[in-house]
């Protein structure tokens, strides 16, 4: 475990003033953050931890291993995928510290020469560095706690990913790179094109929005489904938002369905055997969401009896795909170890050190935090 001193000078780059909502003004830009321990994962460069260091001045940062299962107990934010049992402890040990000083401060209470016991810190925020937040889902929150994701940091990164996959399949592109291992001079076949094409985005939201930019801009006609299409703005990356319950009114005329979905009780093995057996003849499938759900073994035999014509996962259930795993192997079908989203693409990480500081902003100036997703009331 490390730490690193607050800089006496701020960044450059680094935002000079308050978020657009008026802060309290008891917190100014030199005190905002006065008494913070911000506890973050240490994969952040030297330029990013100082940028981030100078948005909260009067803050204390530590920078841990994101696997650590111990954390700091005066930690008031956490900055990273820290686990769910690291959380836990350290929800804890703040509950046993508090009720400690609330004894003591009652003992005394009886003693004239008792001076006012500092407040025991207390964690505000876990600041996720990803979109999925299905691990936490169950974790108990304490009162004050929120959760917020890193949703949209990661849109061109994923849909790009996801977009190549399919363009790869469509163009027989997997099937070359098999060719060419064995050396052999040969045609692929018939390939397809997104010009005309009808491609349904399951979990139309950020991710899904960017992928069909990229699809409509091909010529391909879009189709945004999402479980309240009020949520969405108007857009011309689709021709349509839809609920999901319309969803089998499309399938059959749909060329392409890719899926963004997160994982939840209404997801897992959404993508079965009627599933795919409704699926248009010779269509493609791309899932960018979660692997669980996805029914693995019926994803094998649609491909397998040629009813579809490819199909992309950057995602699996379980996650490492076990080497002796029969998707390995299925024909007409692209593996990508989850890699779509991640730290790989530069601007990710730009895209995540800007919404920690303005969130971690949005704290110090006792603000609501952007992105919160549980509790889900906040959401």
């Amino acid at each position: 475990m490390t730490t690193s001193s607050t800089p006496t000078s701020a960044v450059m780059n680094a935002p000079t003033s308050a978020p657009a909502s008026a802060p309290n003004t008891r917190y100014t830009a030199q005190t905002a953050g006065e008494g913070m321990h911000i506890v973050a994962v240490d994969r952040f460069s030297l330029a990013d931890r100082q940028m981030m260091q100078a948005i909260v001045p009067a803050a204390r940062f530590t920078w841990i291993a994101q696997k650590s299962e111990h954390l700091p107990v005066d930690a008031t934010a956490l900055v990273g995928n820290f686990p769910v049992t690291a959380a836990q402890e350290l929800f804890a040990a703040q509950s046993q510290a508090c009720a400690a000083q609330s004894q003591n401060s009652a003992a005394q209470s009886h003693s004239s020469a008792a001076q006012s016991p500092t407040s025991t810190p207390r964690l505000q925020l876990i600041q996720l560095l990803s979109a999925g937040y299905d691990k936490y889902m169950n974790l108990a929150l304490p009162q004050g706690v929120v959760i917020a994701n890193a949703s949209g940091a990661y849109d061109q990164a994923v849909s790009e990913h996801a977009f190549a996959q399919l363009l790869a399949l469509m163009k027989n592109l997997n099937q070359y790179a098999d060719l060419q291992r064995e050396h052999r001079w040969q045609s692929a076949g018939e390939v397809r094109s997104l010009v005309g094409a009808t491609v349904v985005v399951l979990g139309y939201g950020h991710i899904g929005e960017a992928f069909a930019r990229l699809c409509t801009a091909m010529g391909a006609k879009v189709f945004g489904f999402r479980r309240n299409p009020a949520h969405s703005s108007n857009s011309a990356a689709v021709a349509q938002v839809v609920a999901m319950d319309s969803l089998a009114d499309y399938l059959p005329s749909a060329d392409v369905v890719v899926s963004f979905l997160p994982s939840n009780p209404q997801t897992v093995g959404f993508f079965d055997e009627s599933f795919f057996s409704a699926m248009k003849q010779g269509s493609y499938f791309v899932n960018a969401g979660r692997g669980d759900a996805v029914d693995s073994a019926a994803l094998q035999a649609s491909l397998r009896a040629g009813h579809l014509a490819g199909a992309a996962l950057d995602v699996t259930n379980p996650e490492p795909l076990p080497a002796d795993s029969s998707l390995w192997d299925t024909p007409r079908l692209i593996i990508t170890p989850h890699v779509a989203g991640g730290w790989h693409l530069p601007q990710s990480v730009v895209n995540l050190r800007n919404l920690t500081m303005t969130n971690l902003t949005h704290l110090a100036l006792r603000e609501p935090v952007e992105n919160v997703v549980l509790p889900s009331s906040r959401a």
